[in-house]
């Protein structure tokens, strides 16, 4: 009995296996447009162009080749996700958000956290009632802070929790 359900989870994991196989084929070899190479992200892999450094305590960004791009002057450097990072500076419990040029969309705010970027999003929460809502790339709210919880988006949809 115990041959049997072995060799029927093998083949299941085989079967398995081989309609993976055919459900992604062509999909990892499709090439890539000819005018990515000009994006500030890389749309395939939402690779960033500049990455956090510290240097004597204070955060900064480099880019590919190891330049500074934005001298170190944060608290707190995050990745950059979608052409936006999160960041603080000393003295102040609460988030900013810069672009790739080291130019603040949002604030370094008291009291504001800001999540990363997906799709065009990000959740954001407000330490005095801790609500949470979600802001676009330009810092505009876009969904009010009336979220218990709330995720990032995936496929358009986020999943939020009233109280």
């Amino acid at each position: 009995m115990e041959m049997k359900v072995t060799v029927f989870v093998t083949r299941m994991l085989l079967l398995c296996t081989l309609f993976t196989l055919i459900a992604c084929q062509g999909k990892l070899s499709q090439p890539a447009s000819p005018d990515s190479a000009d994006k500030t992200t890389d749309e395939f892999t939402d690779a960033p162009n500049l990455f956090p450094i510290r240097i004597n305590g204070k955060g900064g960004y480099i880019d590919r080749e190891g330049r500074i791009a934005i001298e170190p002057q944060f608290a707190i450097a995050s990745e950059f996700w979608e052409g936006r990072a999160v960041v603080r500076v000393e003295g102040i419990k609460g988030d900013g958000m810069i672009d790739e040029a080291g130019r603040y969309i949002v604030e370094p705010t008291p009291g504001f956290y800001i999540g990363r970027f997906r799709e065009g999003r990000a959740v954001f929460d407000i330490s005095k009632t801790w609500d949470n809502g979600y802001l676009d790339r330009d810092g505009n709210v876009v969904i009010p802070a009336i979220y218990w919880t709330a995720s990032g988006f995936h496929n358009g949809i986020a999943h939020v929790r009233l109280s």
